[in-house]
């Protein structure tokens, strides 16, 4: 068996292909993705009254930068979802590598020489852990924890300091500890 062969990414890669083919793929994806937008987003948003648009990073473009499932709802939310059997705290940082492209792909470049502000849809990021670490049932991964330094000062001033969050969500039966 080769190094590419392995059954571990023979597995991820089905595990991947089943859950990107029931939000995207299936003939039901739409409704299906709108399903979970509401369960996440505690809304009631219908088919028939919510403009979908797939927005999926295609690998092909963008050398390996390939997300699995992501939206653009209504021209306001990018709800950007991923499947994974691992977690990776380094997600924050493929998220915002991943928006920065959707953004690039959906915006008119012009756009960011602008004199106003210029408004932008509002991005979500969710992780569906299914691997067999314990894991707790909700996390949030946080992109501040990635720099190498954090200007305590600003933050003690109130001001904003640059984040972007992932809420990651562990779909595992419970282990009844």
């Amino acid at each position: 068996m080769t190094k590419t062969q392995t059954p571990a990414k023979t597995k991820r890669k089905y595990k991947d292909s089943l859950f990107v083919h029931l939000f995207c793929t299936d003939r039901d994806g739409p409704k299906n993705f709108l399903d979970l937008y509401n369960a996440l987003n505690g809304t009631n948003l219908s088919l028939e009254t919510t403009e979908l648009k797939d927005v999926h990073i295609d690998g092909v473009l963008y050398a390996g930068q390939e997300n699995d499932v992501s939206f653009l709802v209504d021209n306001k939310v990018v709800m950007l979802c991923e499947q994974q059997s691992t977690v990776n705290h380094n997600m924050p940082l493929r998220c915002l590598m991943y928006i920065a492209k959707i953004y690039e792909q959906q915006l008119a470049p012009e756009i960011k020489f602008k004199r106003n502000i210029q408004k932008i849809p509002r991005p979500q990021f969710f992780v569906f852990y299914n691997g067999r670490e314990s894991q707790p049932p909700k996390q949030v991964l946080s992109l501040r924890e990635a720099f190498s330094e954090e200007d305590i000062s600003l933050a003690n001033a109130g001001t904003a300091l640059f984040d972007l969050q992932v809420t990651v969500y562990n779909i595992n039966e419970p282990t009844g500890k």
